[in-house]
């Protein structure tokens, strides 16, 4: 990886720190137990959708999915939120 990409890179995570705690804090305080995700999974989507993801949607399990890109590299989060 090219050496001005990795700077933009970690300039963007730091700048996206207070964020990516608030999201996490959010995803703590949800209860997500096995079939009550749909709160997390809502709050998930939300926070996908805010980041830029081109694509957000569930798939017929009910997780969160968002997509970044759509050239030769794809970024896929793929949020499995239950907890038992």
């Amino acid at each position: 990886m090219q050496p001005a990409l990795i700077r933009c890179v970690a300039d963007l995570a730091r700048q996206m720190t207070e964020r990516r705690e608030r999201f996490l804090a959010d995803l703590i305080r949800i209860r997500s137990y096995t079939g009550q995700e749909g709160p997390a999974v809502e709050r998930t989507l939300q926070e996908l959708r805010a980041i830029g993801c081109d694509e957000v949607w569930t798939d017929s399990a009910g997780n969160a999915l968002g997509r970044i890109g759509r050239g030769p590299r794809v970024i896929l989060y793929d949020a499995h939120l239950d907890t038992s």
